[in-house]
């Protein structure tokens, strides 16, 4: 059920994304990474959207290993792809470290 849930949220996500007449949409050939200009040794590519905007964008992120994020916010809505290796999310206005079980 709860990869059914994911991919419908995902499927509709983008297609409400593609609705919108200014999206920019980038092809996989097309990826341009560039280092975040906030968090040192993060790349990304934007597949979808604008993150200077107020609308959903898919993005490619690759963090250097064991990489912290600390608490930030966003403008926007985002979907983000593990390719490899684990993540872990939390909400809240500090970086408190936890050991998840999945």
């Amino acid at each position: 059920m709860n990869k059914s849930f994911v991919a419908a949220t995902l499927i509709a996500l983008a297609s409400s994304a593609m609705a919108q007449d200014a999206m920019q949409v980038v092809k996989p050939d097309e990826l341009t990474w560039i280092e975040h200009p906030v968090f040192r040794g993060v790349q990304t590519a934007i597949l979808i959207g604008n993150p200077t905007k107020a609308e959903t964008i898919v993005q490619r992120v690759k963090f250097p290993p064991n990489y912290k994020v600390p608490p930030h916010t966003h403008p926007y809505a985002e979907v983000v792809t593990v390719m490899s290796g684990s993540f872990g999310n939390a909400m809240g206005k500090s970086l408190i470290s936890r050991k998840a079980r999945y």
